[in-house]
């Protein structure tokens, strides 16, 4: 009783503070007599994780997420698919970044920055065709992840 006395005035606090206060729900003790006896509970001010929806950097994956036969692969087919503007000679990069789906597809492509003559555009129109990808995963569990990729174009 006492203890979700505490519970409760921990919320009213952190609605007034303006802190969020999450539960979360410990087994201390597994089973006596064939039922599970106590259980308690926790505040914590980490939110919960949810793997469904999160984006991870990079970094953060065990395997990190590549195209089928390598990057050299994904030049290959941006290349063979991109189509340089004649009008001037452009040399340069574009920089952009992406989410690299669960199952794979390329979402979420931005250009962070481009030589300009529609060079952004059309490298995004050449990525939303892109064939699938192996998405990364953490801990064996596969998820979606954040990645930054520089095209040069000469």
């Amino acid at each position: 009783m006492k203890k979700r006395l505490k519970i409760i005035a921990l919320l009213l606090m952190s609605q007034i503070i303006g802190a969020q206060v999450y539960e979360k729900v410990v087994l201390l003790s597994d089973k006596k007599d064939g039922q599970t006896i106590i259980m308690a509970v926790e505040e914590t001010k980490e939110a919960p994780v949810n793997l469904e929806n999160k984006i991870f950097n990079f970094e953060e994956t065990d395997i990190k997420p590549n195209y089928h036969n390598g990057i050299n692969a994904f030049y290959d087919f941006f290349y063979k698919n991109y189509v340089k503007p004649t009008e001037v000679e452009l040399k340069g990069g574009i920089f952009l970044s992406f989410v690299i789906e669960k199952d794979g597809l390329i979402t979420g492509c931005k250009v962070l920055r481009d030589i300009g003559y529609g060079t952004g555009m059309e490298a995004t129109r050449v990525f939303k065709i892109s064939p699938k990808w192996i998405p990364a995963t953490i801990n064996g569990i596969t998820v979606r992840t954040l990645y930054l990729l520089t095209v040069p174009i000469e």
